[in-house]
């Protein structure tokens, strides 16, 4: 789902040359042309670091200022087209890598506000995306019942992606809900048998039902 999100930010970047000069440091975005400078600087900068981070990777001390350098980007562009979606989806992520949980709610909320009514496919599937970023944030947070809910929402649209599903069984099993959790891993697992957060959890979860558990 990173690759739709992505897709947003920087599809108007493929009518621009490849060879556009980027400046190396910040600055305010002023213009169409500054604002596709500072995303396509952002991505180039911070790419493989939230891939890692998409995939849960543990960032390094490198990444990890490449993403607080690349944010900024990000945010000055925001400032500038306060009604785009991709990049506040963008940003909402950054700040969830950087640990920052209130300020990349503050974003993603953002970001599904402004997608407003479209129906457009790449929007809904970037939409339903954040909410299962916003599932993540919350349940680090320690908001379950939020970090359920929203997880529900993505698995509830996207069936088929057991990321979204793993979500909600990971929530399920906080807010007490064993059975909900079962049949999500069971279904993550149907889809791709080899999802380590799905066997990690449906392993837990054998052992937590297990008669000297209980």
């Amino acid at each position: 789902m990173l690759v739709v999100v992505g897709f947003l930010c920087v599809a108007a970047l493929s009518n621009h040359s490849k060879d556009m000069k980027v400046p190396e440091g910040l600055f305010v975005v002023a213009d169409d042309t500054s604002y596709l400078q500072g995303l396509q600087k952002a991505n180039e900068l911070s790419g493989k670091a939230m891939q890692d981070y998409q995939e849960g990777k543990q960032l390094t001390s490198e990444e990890l200022v490449q993403i607080q350098t690349a944010v900024q980007w990000i945010d000055e562009a925001n400032l500038y087209k306060p009604d785009k979606v991709g990049p506040f989806f963008l940003s909402g992520k950054a700040y969830a890598a950087l640990g920052d949980y209130q300020k990349a709610d503050e974003k993603l909320r953002q970001g599904l506000a402004n997608v407003g009514n479209d129906k457009s496919e790449a929007m809904q599937m970037a939409a339903v995306d954040a909410h299962y970023e916003l599932s993540r944030i919350h349940f680090a947070m320690g908001d379950y019942a939020r970090a359920y809910d929203e997880a529900t929402i993505a698995a509830t649209a996207v069936p088929n992606a057991p990321d979204y599903l793993v979500a909600r069984a990971k929530a399920a099993l906080q807010v007490n809900k064993p059975d909900v959790a079962r049949e999500e891993l069971t279904a993550a697992l149907a889809i791709d048998p080899n999802n380590a957060g799905a066997k990690l959890l449906s392993k837990f979860l054998e052992s937590s039902q297990s008669p000297k558990h209980k």
